[in-house]
């Protein structure tokens, strides 16, 4: 299901955000020099954008899912109206 499919994308960008400690720590290393203001001011934007992509993911996710859920209903429902129609048409109710 393609509901499945962006669950497991999310996480591979939830795992993914967890190797910006690297940058974080490089950032805090170099602090006293420009590259170390710059490298702090990207880690902290490039998590914060991958935490909006994740969330996205997992509401575009969840959508699929109701959605789905809601047109396997109306089908149910649709099939018995017609199971019901037939049974009227052959005299059976």
């Amino acid at each position: 299901m393609e509901a499945n499919k962006l669950e497991e994308g999310a996480a591979k960008i939830s795992q993914a955000d967890t190797g910006f400690g690297e940058s974080a720590a490089a950032a805090t290393r170099h602090r006293e020099w420009d590259i170390g203001s710059a490298l702090g001011t990207c880690t902290s934007r490039w998590s914060t954008e991958t935490g909006k992509v994740t969330k996205a993911m997992r509401k575009l996710a969840e959508g699929l899912r109701t959605t789905a859920t809601d047109y396997d209903r109306q089908e149910t429902g649709v099939a018995e109206q017609l199971r019901t129609a037939a049974d009227l048409l052959e005299g059976k109710a």
